[in-house]
């Protein structure tokens, strides 16, 4: 079963996609940034969900320091954020964000996105 790490502020949110995606994934969840940091270097998810905004620091801080790390490097990462400006869109895939969704998210669409970058991971060799 693959790993899904979802990082987000709003707790109902969480219980959400945890209670839609746990059936086809182990789910993990983190309601601030550092707990994401943390999961995400100890649960090595398959694919991180991430909102933009969060307690402390901006989701592109979690990016950043993650991509930073050999362990979680490579790891598939989707931005979900209220802000569904162009400009926002494009820093996230430019820091090396794999796709970006804006809230409210279908959730068809999300899981759509997920099955894409799961695919496009199987079959990228890691160096």
């Amino acid at each position: 079963m693959k790993k899904i790490l979802i990082i987000d502020r709003d707790r109902l949110f969480l219980s959400c996609l945890t209670d839609f995606l746990g059936f086809e994934f182990k789910i993990k969840t983190a309601d601030d940034e550092f707990l994401g940091i943390k999961l995400a270097q100890q649960f090595e998810p398959d694919l991180i969900i991430c909102d933009l905004k969060l307690p402390n620091l901006e989701g592109y801080q979690v990016l950043k320091t993650l991509r930073e790390h050999r362990s979680t490097a490579k790891i598939p990462f989707v931005f979900l954020s209220c802000c569904s400006e162009w400009e926002e869109r494009d820093r996230a895939l430019k820091l090396g964000a794999n796709a970006y969704l804006s809230k409210p998210v279908r959730l068809r669409k999300l899981l759509a996105t997920i099955e894409e970058q799961l695919e496009i991971r199987e079959l990228t060799p890691i160096p």
